[in-house]
């Protein structure tokens, strides 16, 4: 129960329970909540037996509180049910924001903010996100606001509870982890219904806000439709409500929630600013990233920590994709790559961030996520449009993640693992190398040991955990990859990307023969520090000759060999990555560097595409800085930007500037500064 303008909420909780072994004590997680100890009793469903704890405990460091019985509590069904009271001034668990309306008066609204612990704040419950129950929300709140839940509306009615309160009864929601549930009770007051053609006639998408804002909306309204149109249609995605509510709440602590039909985004983030494009971009953007988190937040299997990484690597991703698909600004996906791809590739080696199926890094977790956006990035270019749509279709219409056949052995029917093998020996001792050193699929392998006395020890730092929750992934989009004959397991490429710290640098050198060059690459930024660091990385490229940078289907595929390709004029440039689609950088000997900024200087430099011409300046600007490049390269390359017209090299060498702007506040930056012109 909320009251207005009171810094404290007032609950009551019905827990079902079904004791599987008897016990005399029972523990909920509970954080900063006051429980009314008269109200706590258990209700045996059999007899409706009516028990009492005769003591409590709580453990500060678990967060969990436990009720004690005298006598041991026998099997059953039983119901625990209590009153609490918990506070609204947190910045997690159930907070409440203050804002000023039109005619000055304080308006205040309330809303959930759950991370993985943070359910816990709001009510007594098993908090995790291991733990599923289904849950009946009821929400007495000011009649003047409105509240909105994970589910549909059941009913609503005034309540004798209080004066000038409403109830409002929500439908149970399926199994669902704790912080998983959402409640808002929001003052807004202006609602847009939009209707989707491609639903079912009776779908509906309401936008609410504020009645001061009911004027500033028309860019949300525009792009909603649109981004919901294409995930539906084009994406085959079912949705699971009959509707979405879109929710301009004011002063959000975050930039969004939501989940089963209701997202919640902040006001000052979608609201219209004037005519600038950038802004109409952004609130695009973090509406179709709010309405993509909502679409994953609909998962009803388990998922591990990785999967729920990749998930918000996808969001990121298809934030900036599905703009430019639903034909709201056609070069998103190119803001994509200097907004979000660019800046990755610096702080990967700049602040060494860790590779993505790490999860015990909390400081780098966004920037960790940026990679997991890239790694989706390659993946649809290395697949193609149509199966990268087909996977995410199967993704967010909740095809489950397929488990190993435990605890029946013998039920093992069309399941099968290609399994990551990685051990070590009692002589060997190497816990730190977490590359597979095998592969299992349904053989027996034999493996030779030097002491039969001695222990082995299989799944290293147990990261099976993860490598068997990211092979399922990968196989919903695709188990094979065919380039030039050749076939690539899908599953072993993309675990490569993901399970490795930096990325790779190709290099492209002359052979003896001028008609000939070699490609090879290494780990970046150490050439020499490779051990267990392979990828397997798709190569694609055009020459001056072709001109195709349309095409960004890999030509070929480089592990730790180097392949050779032959070239028509040896004169000419070759430029590899083709609009910068896979998470590498790529280093040319002098020569090339040279005829590709002579090509940029002295010819029709928008034959080079937009994103390689930005591509180059920020490969350039990050070799000469680790000091294998020449500075007078990366000033001769960037020689023609005078002439450059197109926002996406710009956007490119304003990333540069603001890189190398600390540098500009001391001496050793007047000789850069002062440098002669190219001429």
């Amino acid at each position: 129960m909320l009251t207005p303008y009171m810094d404290t909420f007032h609950g009551e909780s019905s827990v079902l329970l079904q004791l599987l072994t008897p016990m005399r004590n029972i523990g909920l997680h509970a954080y900063k909540l006051q429980i009314e100890d008269e109200s706590v009793k258990l209700v045996a469903h059999k007899d409706n037996t009516v028990r009492k704890p005769q003591a409590y405990s709580y453990c500060e460091n678990r967060q969990i509180l436990v009720f004690k019985f005298d006598d041991k509590i026998k099997r059953g069904e039983y119901t625990l049910s209590m009153k609490f009271n918990g506070s609204l001034l947190g910045i997690t668990g159930f907070v409440a924001t203050n804002r000023t309306d039109h005619q000055g008066q304080t308006r205040q609204s309330y809303v959930t903010l759950f991370g993985t612990n943070d359910a816990r704040r709001a009510f007594p419950c098993w908090d995790g996100p291991v733990w599923k129950s289904k849950f009946n929300i009821s929400v007495v709140h000011p009649r003047t606001h409105r509240a909105w839940s994970n589910m549909p509306l059941k009913d609503q009615r005034m309540t004798k509870l209080a004066d000038n309160k409403t109830l409002t009864n929500f439908k149970t929601t399926p199994n669902l982890p704790a912080q998983s549930l959402i409640i808002a009770v929001v003052d807004v007051e202006h609602v847009d219904i939009l209707y989707n053609d491609t639903l079912h006639p009776t779908w509906k998408i309401y936008i609410w806000c504020t009645h001061e804002k009911k004027d500033q909306v028309d860019v949300m309204s525009v792009a909603v439709p649109r981004i919901v149109n294409f995930l539906t249609k084009y994406m085959g995605i079912a949705w699971k409500n009959s509707g979405i509510d879109l929710i301009a709440f004011p002063n959000l602590p975050t930039k969004f929630v939501g989940g089963w039909g209701l997202v919640i985004v902040r006001e000052e983030d979608v609201i219209d600013k004037g005519n600038f494009i950038g802004y109409k971009i952004e609130v695009q953007r973090t509406v179709a990233y709010a309405i993509i988190q909502q679409f994953i937040a609909t998962f009803s299997g388990s998922t591990t920590w990785f999967v729920e990484r990749l998930t918000k690597g996808l969001a990121l991703y298809l934030s900036y994709y599905i703009i430019e698909e639903s034909h709201l600004y056609d070069q998103m996906t190119d803001l994509y790559v200097t907004q979000i791809q660019q800046p990755a590739l610096h702080n990967d080696i700049i602040l060494n961030v860790s590779y993505i199926t790490d999860n015990s890094d909390p400081i780098y977790t966004s920037l960790i996520n940026n990679k997991a956006s890239v790694s989706m990035h390659m993946l649809q270019h290395i697949i193609q449009k149509e199966k990268f749509n087909q996977g995410i279709a199967k993704i967010l219409n909740f095809e489950h993640i397929s488990q190993y056949p435990y605890p029946s052995r013998n039920n093992n029917r069309f399941r099968e693992w290609y399994t990551p093998i990685t051990y070590t020996t009692q002589q060997e001792l190497n816990f730190s190398n977490t590359s597979p050193r095998l592969w299992l699929a349904d053989e027996i392998i034999t493996i030779n040991v030097t002491n039969p006395k001695h222990w082995i020890i299989f799944n290293i730092q147990q990261t099976s955990d993860y490598t068997s929750a990211s092979y399922d992934w990968w196989q919903l989009f695709q188990r094979e990859i065919v380039v030039d004959r050749y076939k690539y397991n899908l599953e072993h490429v993309m675990y490569k990307w993901t399970s490795q710290t930096n990325y790779p640098v190709l290099t492209f050198v002359e052979h003896e023969d001028d008609y000939s060059r070699h490609i090879s690459q290494y780990p970046y930024p150490s050439r020499n520090n490779n051990r267990f660091r392979e990828w397997y990385t798709p190569i694609t490229y055009t020459t001056q000759q072709e001109l195709n940078f349309s095409n960004t289907s890999p030509r070929l595929w480089l592990a730790d060999e180097i392949i050779t390709i032959n070239v028509t004029n040896p004169k000419h440039w070759i430029i590899f990555n083709i609009q910068q689609t896979n998470f590498y950088r790529v280093n040319y000997n002098t020569d090339y560097w040279f005829y590709i900024t002579h090509h940029l200087n002295e010819n029709d430099y928008r034959k080079i595409h937009r994103l390689n011409r930005a591509q180059l300046i920020d490969d350039a600007y990050h070799f000469m800085m680790m000091q294998e490049m020449h500075y007078t390269v990366f000033l001769e390359l960037t020689g023609y930007m005078w002439k450059e017209m197109d926002y996406v090299p710009w956007h490119s060498m304003a990333n540069v500037l603001h890189y190398m702007s600390p540098f500009f506040d001391f001496l050793e930056s007047e000789y850069f500064k002062n440098a002669p012109s190219i001429p």
